[in-house]
């Protein structure tokens, strides 16, 4: 019998589909779908498929038939999560590309195994084929959204899985600027990256939030700003107040796009009054040029993040509020920002009386 499309499914009639490369019985009853997982499509015959079918329809009218709950693919998993990913906000079709490339590569190595059986083994696999072509750097992109499919995986179809560990060279740093390194950034920047340094430093919002960012989203009187889930990593709507210096980072934001005769939904804009994408990346130019300006190495805009935690906790903010405007679920999380400078442990070491 001919195959027929249907929806992205194959149809072999008898309610036998394939997806995939495997065979799958699809049977409505009584108004509920029936769908189990019959075989491998290149292990078992057509003609095997549907006495299997037959059985398991007769199962499902007599009401016999015994639910299994089949763990997806990991193929299923990984298109299901670019679908979710590439209608989000503010992505670029350059980065939706990107992303795709990367999905297509995962699933061409993790094919159809599912996503329970994926082992930490089977990642390691993966580094060391990986490694033989790419740089760590590379592979390290990659291994943050194998990251990202299994914690949607997780999230979505409640299964385990596996933990993905980037590189020992690459794993991710912990610098901070100190107060007068902040300044020489702030004052090498041009007048409209000023307030955006400003307000990263003294909120810790993550470099995704900041920029999408919109003035119905704040609240200078009240003092407190609204990061929107469609924007937060952790896919939550939070109500966040911000600190005086931010408040007035904001106001500095207006006046510049004032002065200019710039109109923008965004609160941060670049010279030409539009809204940096950031999945383009665009910002990294400017801050780039004002680190070297400032003389400063080795330092990204995340540590701008870094540099709010860690200020915060050596000037007396405890632990558990830094962890809630940092929005992090638990405090091992904020434990990682939160390291002190030598200077500030000797200079608190100096109060204790020994004898």
């Amino acid at each position: 019998m001919p195959k027929k499309k249907k929806k992205g499914k194959v149809s072999y009639g008898d309610n036998i589909y394939s997806i995939r490369g495997t065979l799958w019985l699809i049977f409505m009853h009584k108004g509920k779908i029936y769908r189990h997982r019959i075989g491998r499509e290149s292990e078992i015959p057509l003609s095997a498929a549907r006495r299997i079918a037959a059985k398991l329809k007769a199962e499902i009218i007599e009401n016999r038939y015994i639910e299994t709950v089949e763990a997806p693919a990991f193929s299923a998993v990984a298109d299901e999560y670019y679908k979710n990913y590439s209608v989000r906000a503010n992505v670029s079709e350059k980065s939706k590309k990107e992303i795709r490339r990367k999905v297509k590569m995962l699933i061409k190595f993790f094919k159809n195994k599912t996503i329970d059986k994926l082992t930490e083994l089977d990642i390691q696999d993966y580094k060391r084929k990986r490694l033989e072509t790419v740089k760590p750097q590379t592979l390290d992109s990659e291994l943050r959204i194998l990251k990202a499919i299994l914690n949607f995986a997780k999230k979505h179809y409640n299964v385990e899985v596996p933990t993905v560990r980037l590189l020992k060279a690459d794993e991710e740093r912990t610098t901070y600027l100190t107060p007068d390194e902040l300044r020489k950034l702030i004052d090498a920047c041009p007048p409209w990256f000023k307030p955006v340094v400003k307000f990263a430093a003294s909120t810790g919002l993550r470099a995704s939030e900041l920029f999408s960012l919109r003035w119905e989203d704040v609240n200078i009187n009240e003092g407190y700003i609204i990061i929107r889930s469609a924007y937060s990593k952790n896919n939550e709507t939070s109500y966040i107040p911000v600190h005086s210096e931010a408040l007035n980072a904001l106001k500095e934001a207006s006046e510049y796009q004032k002065s200019k005769g710039i109109t923008s939904d965004y609160v941060f804009v670049n010279s030409r009054g539009k809204p940096y994408k950031y999945e383009d990346r665009t910002y990294l130019r400017v801050f780039k040029t004002a680190l070297r300006k400032a003389g400063l190495k080795n330092v990204r805009f995340h540590d701008l993040r870094h540099t709010f935690a860690s200020l915060s906790v050596m000037q007396g903010l405890d632990l558990y509020t830094v962890q809630h405007l940092l929005r992090h679920k638990t405090q091992k999380m904020t434990q990682r920002y939160s390291h002190l400078s030598p200077e500030f442990l000797r200079k608190e070491l100096a109060k204790v009386r020994i004898f």
